[in-house]
């Protein structure tokens, strides 16, 4: 993390300038009409502003208000948004008349008059207070000696910067700027591309009901989705259950180990043996989620369960690849059958005694049922890497 921190302090310092700019709002859609700005890079959400919440940007533009700076990097002449996508669109679909102004959208006593009109309908006098109406742009100018590498390092920490925290933006839009160019997490969505049935195994055992058969939710959101849960589960058996007593499942501790050993932590070769693991162990959990359908067992859309379940059998894999193989499906959805109800049937419970009673719910059974000893994937004091990490 140091590395990569110091990397972009000098990339800031040397490879980058930062001006504040102004720019009228034609020049800004002419941008577009000359294909000089990119507006919707693959690390931004959708446009999603309502039609009200529109109109009042508009409106603000016409009172002359103040409106949050748009933030842009520019390499070589062409400019892309950071920051500001959902007001630079605002702009291109006003001026090509898609949206009409709603009265509830319009704070201005004296400007209610305006609902319902396009910016074809506007007064001429108010077009051209629309035209001319000066933008702060936060541009960042790249030298043009610097590497793509470091260009993307720097888009994807100058999004961070500006959306993290923000309830606007969701945790998984947030994880999928984070996570973009990462080279495991592109492998598994590689995997969604070319091999649909796999894709919809995952988000049968990964997702929730009211979210995979929800058509308005956006396919790349799902897909979002899943990869924030399938990286929380490849990483679990890194870390530690209980630290101290205290949950260390937050997404913040998730990211910092994924970070540390998968990311910095494997080479290339490693991240696809890593890929081919998970295809494996995932195709063994939706076997299990099968027999669990078949049996009408509680369990089988308890996604906290998979993960657990992700997890046990993960370690049984690297330490047990026999066991692993010929791992006895009826015997373990018969151990979970009666008893499993127990540790998952609270699917928001994430204190520390109900994490980690799951997990040792499944040690239990490879204990008990497997005579084999995992004592060191429970307990940071039981591993030294882990340990010398946090």
């Amino acid at each position: 993390m140091k590395s990569r921190t110091n990397k972009l302090e000098q990339i800031y310092k040397k490879k980058l300038k930062r001006e504040l700019n102004k720019n009228s709002v034609y020049n800004l859609i002419e941008l577009n009409q000359k294909g000089e700005i990119n507006y919707t890079p693959d690390y931004q959400r959708n446009y999603i502003w309502r039609v009200a919440k529109a109109t009042n940007l508009i409106e603000t533009i016409l009172i002359n208000g103040e409106i949050p700076p748009i933030t842009v990097i520019s390499v070589q002449g062409e400019k892309e948004i950071i920051d500001g996508r959902q007001r630079y669109e605002t702009l291109l679909r006003f001026y090509n008349n898609k949206f009409k102004l709603v009265e509830n959208g319009l704070q201005n006593e004296i400007l209610k008059e305006l609902s319902g009109c396009r910016y074809k309908d506007l007064p001429i006098n108010l077009r051209k207070i629309f035209d001319e109406y000066r933008f702060k742009i936060i541009e960042y100018t790249a030298d043009t000696v610097i590497s793509e590498e470091d260009i993307e390092l720097v888009k994807r920490d100058l999004f961070l910067r500006n959306n993290y925290g923000l309830t606007a933006l969701k945790k998984a839009e947030i994880a999928r700027a984070m996570y973009l160019y990462e080279t495991l997490t592109q492998k598994i969505e590689e995997i969604f591309i070319r091999d649909k049935d796999f894709y919809e195994k995952c988000k049968d055992v990964l997702l929730p009901d009211n979210k995979k058969d929800n058509d308005i939710i956006e396919e790349r959101d799902k897909i979002n989705l899943l990869l924030v849960n399938i990286r929380e589960m490849i990483i679990s058996q890194y870390m530690p259950i209980i630290k101290e007593n205290s949950v260390t499942f937050g997404a913040n501790t998730i990211n910092k180990y994924y970070q540390c050993f998968i990311i910095n932590g494997l080479t290339d070769k490693e991240k696809k043996e890593k890929k081919d693991e998970f295809v494996k162990i995932f195709n063994k959990l939706y076997l299990i989620k099968e027999k669990l359908k078949k049996d009408k067992n509680y369990l089988r859309d308890n996604i906290l369960f998979f993960k657990a379940t992700y997890w046990m059998l993960a370690i049984l894999y690297k330490e047990y690849s026999n066991i692993f193989y010929n791992f006895n499906i009826n015997q373990f959805c018969h151990y979970v059958e009666d008893s499993g109800k127990e540790y998952f049937d609270n699917y928001e419970n994430w204190t520390a005694t109900s994490i980690k009673s799951r997990y040792n719910y499944m040690k239990n059974y490879i204990e008990k049922e497997l005579k084999l000893n995992i004592d060191e994937y429970m307990e940071e004091i039981k591993n030294e890497k882990r340990k010398r990490f946090v």
